[in-house]
């Protein structure tokens, strides 16, 4: 019983994760009308066991994703090639997904994420267009035969608020049996 309660633990927290990662498409934005999102972290004690049950930390966690997927549209669709998007540290990420621009935002420092902060953020974004795409004939990959024509930057506001919920009870992380196995 009480291994059923666990696995039925584990699998709403898988379902409660997914659901705050999923990606939400946009319209348009602006520094006086922008995108809203509250990031919640959820923080528990949580107690970490080795392969021989041994448990080897304790402590409060944050048990959830800070992250948050977003799109927005391009205006052409026509040589439609890439897309970048970037916030204020000005790395540039992000990538299209059926001719959709999308990039994904986080509180915590992240390599394939934009970071924000807690208040207004702005992202900048352009789309690039190739009218000119060949086939290397070693790999058989795509690539443009002139450089990549970018769009004029425009701007994705996002006002992010943020709260922490401190969750009561205990949560015990055990290895799976596929992992003590190796």
């Amino acid at each position: 019983m009480e291994l059923q309660i666990l696995k039925l633990t584990a699998l709403i927290a898988l379902f409660l994760t997914q659901i705050s990662c999923q990606e939400e498409a946009s319209g348009e934005t602006s520094a006086v009308k922008p995108w809203e999102h509250t990031f919640v972290r959820e923080i528990q004690y949580v107690r970490r066991y080795n392969c021989s049950g041994e448990m080897v930390s304790q402590g409060e966690e944050t048990i959830n994703s800070l992250a948050k997927t977003y799109q927005v549209e391009a205006e052409s669709m026509r040589d439609l090639w890439s897309f970048r998007a970037h916030g204020d540290l000005g790395e540039y990420r992000g990538h299209l997904v059926e001719n959709r621009g999308q990039f994904t935002v986080d509180l915590s420092p992240t390599v394939f994420n934009i970071r924000v902060r807690e208040g207004l953020n702005e992202i900048r974004y352009q789309f690039g267009y190739c009218s000119d795409v060949r086939v290397d004939p070693e790999n058989a990959e795509e690539y443009c035969g002139h450089a990549i024509e970018f769009t004029r930057e425009k701007s994705f506001w996002l006002l992010v608020k943020y709260r922490v919920k401190n969750l009561t009870g205990v949560k015990d992380i055990h290895p799976s049996s596929e992992s003590c196995e190796s």
